[in-house]
């Protein structure tokens, strides 16, 4: 359902991308846990402390930068209300989804770009011959994770992103967004009153 009101978020991302607090392209380049590669995607957290330990994911300390982000008017499926997961007949157990190990088991672009025609297509809804195409090159080529079938479901009933539980940050919350800022999309803006944020790379010099 539709959040009631503006949702507070905080991202913590690499420093070099500064200029680009709400581009998705890093999720894209790469995937992660709820998009494939080359579906742009925004993670964030609902705590602050939830984003450093997401960032850094138990390892080094790397150095970040932080921004709270203000989202408006989304429909986001939260996966950490269990009537929620049994709505959608999905286990507890897609919060601990190898995602990343299901990828590098054979998961590929082809599959992926299909996902990612989710977001052109008119509510979401993919035609037969696409969705089958999808099918059948999962099934010759490798798996899909679960959480990204989970994804595709979502996108085709209109929703804009999920809640879920931190691994990294117990009792923390996360948000994965593949909509925002275009049309019929949920608002997202970065929180900078004194616009400290460089605008271009070359704002840093």
């Amino acid at each position: 359902m539709p959040e009631a009101g503006p949702l507070t978020l905080w991202r913590a991302f690499v420093p070099r991308w500064a200029h680009l607090p709400l581009s998705g392209e890093g999720a894209a380049r790469f995937g992660g846990r709820w998009n494939p590669p080359g579906l742009p995607a925004i993670y964030a957290a609902r705590e602050l402390s939830t984003a450093w330990a997401e960032y850094n994911q138990g390892f080094v300390q790397h150095p970040a930068m932080i921004a709270q982000l203000e989202l408006s008017d989304a429909d986001l499926a939260d996966l950490t209300d269990a009537a929620v997961l049994e709505e959608l007949g999905v286990a507890e157990a897609i919060h601990r989804c190898q995602w990343r190990d299901a990828m590098e088991r054979g998961l590929v672009p082809e599959t992926h770009e299909l996902m990612r025609r989710l977001l052109a297509e008119e509510r979401g809804l993919v035609p037969e011959t696409h969705e089958l195409m999808r099918r059948l090159l999962a099934e010759e080529r490798g798996l899909v994770p679960e959480t990204h079938e989970l994804m595709r479901r979502l996108l085709a009933e209109g929703r804009h992103g999920v809640v879920y539980p931190s691994i990294m940050s117990p009792g923390g919350t996360c948000v994965a967004l593949w909509r925002w800022n275009d049309t019929a999309a949920p608002r997202l803006a970065v929180i900078d009153p004194e616009h400290r944020l460089p605008k271009t790379p070359a704002s840093w010099l």
